[in-house]
């Protein structure tokens, strides 16, 4: 009997070992070892600018065209956007006064970032997530059980990349605000419920409720405020749309803050350019220019056409989709 517990626990101990081996092996690094795969990004995309330089500033939005290898590594993700920082930089519109504005949920696909190459071949998001969790089986299980939530599967995965999701993203739009030197409302990232430690980094709390959270980085490349944390509202967390919410930048006399739509103010997409009058009830608080963007870009089974409006003064602009290409647009400040 003895003889068999020992035989049984060399197995274990061989099982354990190997799966560990595998798990590690054959995953998207940082550098050239391990699998890796230069970013994919669409040279080809739409310029739109709205008003004149008048010395106080702009917003410019950018709907990068992204796919699941953009997020394979942190260096293709800001790879991927400082193609569309170098075009602004070579025309002359990033500056200190500049508010460069990023899509919702922009953050929130690091979740696929450092995993198997099988990740990025898969079918669905499902198949995705499912080969995620089978490469990190243990921390997989750790956040299933802390789930506060129904949809655990879904919720444990972002519990066990939340710590490495918040480094990237810190890295990349600090990184990218120093080098540009101008501030980044950095879209957002999908965290359990994420405050500011004393050292300006992002620190996610273990087991708590996720939350589409948007930070804003200075010209320093520091967490400025406003920080906006917002609800998911009950969907499924991987089956949710990243066009769902609709968030605008919004600028009044420099004064750079997080503005959410009321839900009756959602408008319905359009193929063509539509405005319209904009009721300031439908707003939290007075705002006199503004960007809400959505994603762009294609995840595995899910295709997502960035949409975006405008806010000037009183009236709101509704733009067609991004439909397979990058956009940026320049609203400058009055």
């Amino acid at each position: 009997m003895k003889k068999f517990f020992i035989r049984i626990t060399i197995l274990l101990a061989v099982l354990f070992a190997g799966y560990f081996i595998w798990s590690l092996t054959g995953r998207a690094t940082e550098k050239e070892s391990g699998w890796s795969k230069n970013p994919e990004f669409k040279v080809r995309f739409e310029y739109i600018e709205q008003g004149a330089d008048s010395g106080k500033g702009n917003l410019i939005g950018i709907q990068p065209y992204l796919t699941a290898v953009n997020y394979s590594t942190a260096y293709n993700f800001e790879t991927s956007l400082r193609f569309y920082f170098e075009q602004l930089k070579r025309e002359g519109k990033l500056n200190s006064k500049s508010v460069v504005v990023l899509p919702e949920q922009i953050g929130t696909w690091l979740v696929l970032a450092n995993e198997k190459e099988s990740v990025y071949k898969a079918a669905s998001l499902q198949d995705a997530f499912k080969g995620i969790r089978s490469a990190s089986l243990f921390s997989y299980l750790n956040g299933w059980f802390k789930s506060p939530v129904a949809d655990k599967n879904s919720y444990a995965v972002f519990h066990l990349k939340a710590a490495k999701m918040a480094k990237q993203y810190c890295q990349v739009f600090t990184n990218l605000a120093k080098e540009y030197k101008c501030r980044i409302a950095a879209g957002s990232i999908l965290l359990p419920d994420a405050g500011i430690d004393s050292a300006h980094t992002i620190q996610p709390k273990p087991g708590a409720v996720l939350l589409n959270t948007f930070f804003l980085f200075d010209t320093s490349g520091a967490i400025a405020q406003p920080v906006k944390k917002q609800e998911l509202n009950g969907a499924a967390l991987v089956d949710f749309s990243a066009s769902g919410n609709l968030t605008f930048v919004a600028a009044n006399r420099q004064k750079i803050w997080f503005e959410a739509m009321k839900p009756t103010a959602h408008f319905p997409g359009t193929d063509s350019i539509h405005a319209f009058p904009l009721h300031k009830e439908n707003l939290a608080s007075e705002i006199q220019q503004g960007i809400a963007l959505t994603f762009n870009g294609s995840l595995f089974d899910k295709q997502l056409n960035g949409h975006l409006q405008l806010i000037q003064n009183d009236s709101a602009m509704v733009f067609p989709p991004a439909t397979g290409k990058g956009r940026i647009v320049c609203l400058w400040l009055k």
